[in-house]
């Protein structure tokens, strides 16, 4: 059969291919489309010969010849032009050109070239030579030979081939060893036109990683790996890391088998190199998502490495250890970056030491590693514990990290330890279960300021106490116990004298407690010292009294401790120069004194006292009369000067004085008036002209009768006034009021009845706060009923007895505040008294009488 290809339609065509065999085709080169050479090759068996009845040519691209290819062979000659750029003429499509080389009559290179082909493709070829012709004759384009690999003959036979423009190379160590003098004496083999593709045993052996590193390093583009999946380890991947860079930056690999569930790489902080990284990052997905990497190297390492080490995803949450001796480990840069920059990545602190190294001071250095650090601590220690090690704590640092710390020890350094702790009275009970848990380890326990609630939380641990002090509110130091006893006596009972260091009270207490705790302190010869601890303000305070719980104590306290430090002490001296002296010695902190009411009489001893920095003067008149105003008042040093009990004709001296004062007038700036009433009402201009006085502040009217009030207290200067007035007066109804009136600060009353000694409200005397000074004036049946504990009171002064018999004179004596006896008595009895001798007669022995002052004849 035959078919003229020429006016046959496709689907002719195709009913005659199906139909026939040994089938004649012909017709023109424009006749092959695409369509056709597609019938043709599915029905290519049946298709004896395809001839072209003209001088034209089929012109084909390379990827068409591979298409047609077994149609094209069917040619009767030379009819194929092969057209394409360089890329379509070959790689795969040479092979194809190859098959149909006698039916080419040209190739055209329609780009620069040159034309690409593989060395298996190239070498597998029968026409190759003539293809390099036919392409060589287009523009000279030539063949670029790749992935050659091959013995030098081979390679040889390339490099003198004018065709073949250049040369890529993938080959095995041993060949690229025997061409090596070729590669690197060719041009057509580049720069980084070699792979390496061989095992990891033959890259590595010291004769390859010259070849490959020195040798052929500028012409090697990549170096392939070639291994199995379980090879995949971390000491494999050790050895490509020593590698050459020149090798290692150009790994890849090439691996058969699967990737296993995890591949664990152990690398030291030195490897963590960006191109050791790269190794990681060059392996295939499936495997490079297993590797797990772990360090474990020093602080110097970690240090160089901490930024990639920080950065890669492959190193995870506790993967490194740190190794390293205590001093790099404690060294402030470390802590940072195993503390903090590397924290979350770091699982354990190995700390390498030597057992003589094991000591208190390196075990509290690392007690005050941060917390980050010192959860991780692990030992590494050379030697044995030979004996005895002795470590002091403080109770703060007894917790459950430091204990884990302690436990972290071998054995048998652990055993041998003897642990001392010292601390506050909080923080051992803060940690008293860790150190019970330490047990037979803790060798002694010294405690400070424990407080009585403390101290019944640690009784416990009292045997392991040597000493141990107490520091407490003296309301709870004094409260009372169940054994009737106080808390603070008990507390001594129970953990022993000999145990109680110190007590110290945490504010001033009140001066029976004060008084309690000393007397417990020192009983059964105890011998606790006892110190007092406030704030600057609460201690002027106190000490500004006239009652100062700690100036009249300061002798029998250890130490009196300001807990603010920052104020002046300030006081009223109204201690004595002892109990001064006492306390300057037995403040601790700032015991600088601004001390206000000073005595004259003290002057010299505060002006040269280096412990006080500012005073003021306040004494009497009597005191100060005769003293040189002006050299006084020119001490710096000196705040200001107070006269008191000035009398009414001393107030016309101190004002000279102080007019004629050139220095330190300023300072100068109070007077003080204490007289009689008579005085000072002794003419209408007197209380006038003390008013308008500057220097006088204060006016105090003594003896004053209840008629003088009024007009004493019309002058607001007048601040106190002291009453003395006979009972009749003072109970005048319209006097009532005088009591409550504050300027009054006492009443002096004679001539009271007993009977206003055991009223209610104002009108018992005894406990009118008011009345000061008593004197009774009454008869003999109600000074007889006057009680012993009434005859005692201070405010009774003395006793006028009134209507008294000649038979009573001796009753009436023997009570001491009887000091005037009136007699009532017949004239005879009186006669009688005067000429008697014995024992109800004056006669001789008046001197016995002598509190009789008068005698009334009565009949």
């Amino acid at each position: 059969m035959t078919i003229n290809l020429t006016g046959t339609s496709l689907t002719s065509l195709n009913t005659a291919l199906a139909a026939g065999s040994g089938i004649v085709v012909s017709g023109v080169a424009g006749d092959l489309t695409d369509d056709v050479l597609t019938a043709l090759e599915t029905n290519q068996s049946k298709i004896a010969s395809l001839s072209l009845t003209t001088d034209a040519n089929v012109s084909l691209t390379g990827s068409k010849v591979t298409s047609y290819k077994d149609v094209i062979l069917k040619l009767t000659s030379a009819k194929l032009d092969v057209a394409d750029t360089a890329a379509g003429i070959g790689g795969s499509n040479f092979s194809s050109l190859d098959a149909v080389y006698s039916k080419i009559h040209a190739i055209t290179v329609s780009d620069s070239g040159p034309v690409s082909v593989a060395y298996s493709v190239y070498s597998a070829n029968s026409n190759e030579q003539g293809l390099e012709t036919l392409i060589g004759s287009s523009n000279n384009h030539g063949v670029a030979v790749t992935n050659f690999s091959g013995n030098s003959a081979a390679l040889s036979t390339l490099i003198s081939d004018s065709d073949v423009k250049t040369i890529s190379i993938s080959d095995t160590i041993a060949n690229l060893s025997s061409n090596a003098t070729a590669i690197n004496g060719s041009s057509k083999i580049a720069s980084s036109s070699i792979t390496v593709t061989d095992t990891l045993a033959n890259i590595n052996a010291s004769s390859a990683k010259t070849l490959v590193g020195t040798t052929l390093a500028s012409k090697v583009s990549s170096v392939t790996i070639n291994m199995a999946a379980a090879d995949v380890t971390s000491a494999n991947l050790q050895t490509i890391y020593a590698l050459p860079d020149a090798i290692k930056s150009k790994v890849n690999f090439n691996i058969t088998g699967s990737a296993p569930n995890s591949i664990a790489v152990a690398m030291s902080a030195a490897d963590v190199t960006t191109g050791n990284l790269a190794v990681i990052n060059a392996l295939p997905d499936a495997f490079k998502s297993k590797v797990n990497i772990s360090i474990s190297d020093n602080i110097a390492n970690l240090t160089a490495s901490s930024t990639l080490i920080n950065s890669s995803s492959r190193i995870g949450s506790n993967a490194i250890t740190v190794t390293d001796t205590l001093a790099n480990i404690s060294a402030s840069a470390a802590k940072t970056l195993i503390g903090s920059t590397l924290a979350s990545k770091v699982s354990s602190v190995a700390i390498a030491m030597d057992a003589a190294a094991v000591t208190s001071t390196n075990l509290q250095t690392i007690f005050s590693l941060p917390e980050t650090i010192k959860s991780k601590v692990t030992f590494n220690i050379t030697g044995n514990s030979t004996g005895s090690i002795p470590v002091a704590m403080a109770a703060s640092d007894v917790t459950t990290t430091n204990l884990a710390i302690i436990n972290a020890l071998p054995d048998g350094f652990k055993s041998n330890l003897s642990i001392t702790i010292t601390g506050s009275g909080t923080d051992l009970v803060r940690n008293a279960a860790n150190i019970t848990v330490l047990g037979s380890k803790v060798s002694s326990i010294t405690g400070t300021a424990a407080s009585i609630a403390n101290l019944t939380s640690l009784s416990s641990l009292k045997s392991k106490f040597t000493s141990i002090g107490i520091a407490d509110f003296g309301a709870n130091l004094v409260q009372t116990t169940s054994t009737d006893h106080t808390a603070l006596g008990d507390a001594i009972t129970a953990w022993t004298a000999a145990k109680i260091s110190s007590i110290k009270i945490s504010a001033i207490p009140s001066s029976t407690a004060l008084t309690s705790i000393l007397t417990t302190a020192s009983a059964n010869n105890n011998n606790i010292s006892v110190s007092v601890s406030d704030t600057a303000a609460n201690l002027n305070k106190d000490l500004a009294a006239t009652n100062s719980v700690i100036g009249t104590n300061a002798s029998s306290l250890l130490s009196v401790a300001v807990t603010d430090g920052t104020a002046l002490k300030k006081s009223v001296l109204y201690m004595s120069n002892t109990q001064y002296t006492a306390l300057k010695t037995k403040l601790s902190g700032q015991n600088t004194f601004i001390l206000s009411a000073v005595a004259y009489a003290n002057y010299n001893t505060v002006k040269n006292d280096t412990n006080v920095m500012k005073y003021s003067i306040e004494d009497s008149y009597t005191h100060l009369a005769s003293v040189d105003l002006s050299t006084l008042l020119s001490d710096t040093n000196l705040m200001g000067l107070k006269i008191t009990g000035a009398a009414v004709a001393d107030v016309s001296t101190i004002n000279s004085q102080y007019l004629s004062l050139t220095i330190g007038k300023s300072k100068f700036n109070a007077v003080t008036v204490t007289d009689t009433a008579a005085n000072l009402l002794g003419n209408a201009t007197i209380l006038a002209t003390l008013r308008n006085n500057n220097l006088v502040k204060n006016i105090y009217a003594t003896g004053a009768s209840i008629a003088n009030i009024t007009t004493l207290k019309s002058n607001p200067k007048v601040s106190g006034i002291t009453v003395t007035d006979t009972d009749a007066n003072f109970k005048l109804a319209t006097n009532a009021s005088l009591v409550a009136y504050s300027r009054i600060t006492g009443f002096s009353l004679t001539g009271v009845a007993t009977a206003s000694l055991t009223g209610t409200g104002v009108s018992n005397y005894l406990t009118n706060s008011k009345i000061t000074s008593i004197d009774i004036a009454d008869t003999l049946t109600n000074i007889n009923g006057i009680t012993d504990t009434i005859m005692g009171n201070a405010k009774l002064n003395q006793i006028t007895a009134n209507s008294i018999l000649i038979t009573n004179i001796a009753a009436m004596a023997i009570k001491p505040k009887v000091t005037s006896i009136n007699v009532s008595d017949s004239w005879t009895n009186i006669k009688n008294y005067f000429a008697d001798t014995g024992a109800n007669g004056g006669g001789t022995r008046n001197d016995q009488n002598t509190k009789v002052k008068s005698f009334t004849i009565t009949s």
